[in-house]
């Protein structure tokens, strides 16, 4: 369902486990320049909330990072949209089952993205160009 990009679970959960749980927990980053991160945050907000998915997501410049929470075809439905918006990424979605949302509720604002490779900030690196991550 989400094209290019791939769904990581986890190695001890079993399929029936999966099945029995009602609920997934969603992870992910997205690196890419994102040129209005108020809006950014404010139209994931817009998807996430009337489906009942709670968590949080940052937006920045760099991207976007998410951890939220809902009735597994909601977070898969967020999955695909995320993949439609950012279709020159590719995207690692964390993937966990849960018996109940495992946030008590949404929160969608800018911030700045934690590094994910230590001094990239001060390296020569550009993580937003492809050949440099």
């Amino acid at each position: 369902r989400v094209g290019e990009n791939s769904v990581s679970f986890p190695r001890n959960v079993t399929a029936e486990a999966m099945a029995l749980c009602p609920y997934r927990v969603l992870a992910f980053y997205v690196i890419a320049d994102i040129r209005d991160p108020e809006r950014e945050a404010e139209e994931n907000r817009a998807f996430l909330a009337p489906r009942g998915i709670v968590g949080r997501v940052y937006a920045s410049e760099e991207g976007l990072n998410s951890q939220v929470s809902g009735r597994t075809e909601d977070v898969e439905d967020y999955m695909d949209w995320i993949s439609q918006r950012h279709p020159a990424c590719r995207v690692i979605f964390k993937l966990d089952p849960s018996l109940e949302p495992a946030f008590p509720r949404l929160r969608c604002k800018v911030k700045k993205l934690v590094p994910l490779v230590d001094g990239w900030e001060e390296s020569e690196l550009d993580l937003l160009n492809e050949e440099d991550r």
